[in-house]
């Protein structure tokens, strides 16, 4: 009977020593040992794009005659007119610029000496409409020649 007791005590003793049991699904047991800190992160990116409603456009005014002064005189009052006729089509004066100027002597096939004189400048017009791009072509369609920027 002594040895029954022993075997009882210690089988008792053996159950009262063990680690706890943990019942429960897997995400309820996750939650329990690892604790996970209570922050929030909040990271964002944002990129917006805009289409322009302009075009910048050069407008090359060209004339050439027998003497510079005459080829400087006719291109002044070319581009005159042509300035004109785009603040009359609503284009505003502060978007009509003259960015270049040049003059050059031409010679004939065979010649030493310049038989004509060659005046370019060139306006850089900036355009908001359809309206006003077709201003330009009619413009070059008629005295000049022009190139939009890219």
């Amino acid at each position: 009977m002594r040895g029954l007791l022993t075997l009882i005590l210690a089988i008792g003793w053996t159950a009262v020593s063990a680690a706890p049991e943990l019942k429960g699904a897997p995400e309820e047991l996750k939650q329990f040992l690892h604790a996970e800190p209570k922050t929030v992160t909040i990271r964002g990116f944002a990129e917006e794009t805009a289409y322009s409603d302009l075009a910048h456009a050069n407008v090359i005014v060209t004339v050439t005659k027998d003497q510079l002064a005459d080829a400087m005189q006719g291109n002044a009052e070319l581009r005159g007119r042509l300035i004109n006729e785009f603040l009359a089509g609503g284009i505003a004066e502060e978007r009509i610029n003259n960015t270049q100027f040049s003059s050059s002597p031409q010679y004939g096939l065979f010649g030493k000496k310049p038989n004509r004189d060659e005046v370019v400048n060139r306006l850089k017009v900036t355009v908001g409409s359809e309206a006003q791009m077709t201003l330009l072509a009619r413009a070059a369609d008629a005295d000049v020649t022009f190139a939009l920027e890219r």
